[in-house]
C-alpha cells in the first residue's frame, strides 16, 4: 500500500537528489515542492500514511523499484544529498566505515596525542596500532590501516 502511494505522490530527480510532491488531489496544493523537512539527526524525511520514512530510502525505492536491503549511505557524508551517485547500500559496518571526521583536538580520527607518553597514538576499530613521535607518520599509519581494514576513502574526511 504504502509503496503505491508513494509512486502515485512523489517524484524524484536523480539529477538533484530531490522529492517533491507530484499533481494528486491531496497534494495538488504542494505540487512541486520539495517532500518532507530536516529532522534533528539531519536527513530530510518525509511524513506519508502515517509513516515517517527517510528521502534517502524513497530515493533508492523510486529509482530501483525496491527497497535497500541495508544501510543506505551517503559516500560524501552530506546527509541532504540523496543524488543516486551518492548513494549506496551497505552494512553497518560498511557504514561505519565512511565517517565524517568533525574538527575536534584531534588532527585526524583514530589519531590522538597520549598526554602520559608525550606521544602520538594510533588505533584504529578499537585496537592498538603504536605510538609515534611524528604526527605526519602516525597519521599515515593509521590511512595505510585503514585500507588493510576495507574502510571507505572517504572515511575521515573533515567537515
Amino acid at each position: 500500500m504504502i509503496d503505491k502511494e508513494i509512486k502515485t505522490k512523489l517524484r524524484y530527480s536523480c539529477r538533484t537528489g530531490k522529492l517533491t510532491w507530484s499533481n494528486f488531489k491531496r497534494t495538488a496544493s504542494h505540487s512541486g515542492k520539495e517532500a518532507g523537512c530536516i529532522t534533528k539527526n539531519g536527513y530530510r524525511q518525509i511524513r506519508l500514511c502515517k509513516k515517517s520514512l527517510y528521502s534517502h530510502r524513497v530515493a533508492w525505492f523510486l529509482f530501483y523499484g525496491e527497497w535497500p536491503k541495508g544501510q543506505i549511505d551517503h559516500i560524501n557524508h552530506d546527509k541532504t544529498d540523496n543524488r543516486i551517485e551518492n548513494l549506496r547500500v551497505c552494512t553497518a559496518k560498511e557504514n561505519s566505515r565512511n565517517r565524517t571526521h568533525w574538527k575536534s583536538t584531534t588532527p585526524s580520527i583514530g589519531v590522538n596525542w597520549n598526554k602520559s607518553r608525550g606521544l602520538w597514538q594510533v588505533r584504529i576499530a578499537q585496537k592498538y596500532k603504536g605510538l609515534f613521535w611524528c604526527l605526519d607518520t602516525a597519521i599515515l599509519v593509521r590511512k595505510k590501516n585503514q585500507e588493510l581494514a576495507g574502510y571507505h576513502e572517504n572515511h575521515g574526511a573533515v567537515m
